[in-house]
């Protein structure tokens, strides 16, 4: 090869690399340019689900036992800061709406509290808000309340983060089921009902109650324990008995 095509080679390898150096030190990095920082809540899976479903009389949380006792409980979610962290702290404002799906009910939004207004610590990109949810007054109905993001809201820090993630939807429920592969001992507890195995979850603080032992002591238990909740509440007994078995087999 000659000393021209050797010296052309090189001259149309090296303009594309100076043109490059040159772009990189003459255009400024691309940098957030947003007025206002958004927020927005992080998804509860790698499939960017915002539902959350709860159900107080699940056997399986680990509060269960407390049955009818357990009021209130405490739900955590994640919001993360579209922008930068600030020096100080940030105010964000929530507000709760029904949803459009027809299989729950949208009179339960009283059942979930919240602070007015949440602080977003400063210097944080992502914090934990809580809120509570209440004890619905039915069973065996879900609700569907829908909390969000009232970025319009005068006082908020924020303003909206990514649109498709400014509501956190809860599914709330006082569901009670047996659990698979366990029994009902009728012997001792008589016929099942729903409001019999809240009672007796509430009474024996035990979600497990059909493998407590023995049983003949369960069963005096639970009959006194429902003719002291009569007698208390003798314009709103309940609506079941237990039979008298004081056997334990």
């Amino acid at each position: 090869m000659n000393k021209k095509k050797i010296a052309r080679r090189i001259f149309w390898i090296s303009v594309p690399l100076l043109l490059m150096a040159h772009s990189c030190k003459e255009s400024p990095i691309l940098e957030y340019s947003l007025e206002q920082d958004g927020i927005y809540f992080i998804p509860e899976n790698a499939s960017g689900s915002q539902e959350k479903a709860f159900n107080f009389a699940y056997i399986d949380h680990p509060k269960a036992y407390l049955g009818d006792s357990l009021l209130t409980d405490t739900l955590s979610f994640y919001l993360r800061v579209l922008g930068r962290p600030a020096q100080h702290d940030r105010k964000v404002y929530f507000k709760v709406e029904g949803t459009e799906n027809k299989d729950w009910d949208s009179n339960g939004l009283h059942y979930v509290t919240y602070p007015e207004p949440f602080l977003f610590r400063a210097n944080l990109l992502v914090d934990t808000v809580k809120v509570v949810v209440h004890r619905p007054e039915k069973r065996q109905t879900a609700y569907g309340i829908g909390l969000v993001i009232d970025y319009l809201h005068p006082g908020s820090d924020f303003a909206e983060g990514a649109a498709e993630n400014m509501t956190k939807t809860v599914v709330l429920e006082d569901r009670y089921a047996l659990p698979p592969y366990t029994w009902w001992p009728e012997a001792w507890f008589g016929e099942y009902s729903v409001e019999k195995h809240a009672f007796c979850v509430t009474v024996l603080q035990n979600a497990y109650f059909f493998y407590i032992y023995p049983l003949g002591a369960v069963n005096i238990q639970l009959r006194e324990a429902l003719a002291a909740y009569n007698a208390a509440h003798p314009n709103q007994p309940k609506d079941f008995t237990f039979p008298i078995n004081t056997n334990d087999w």
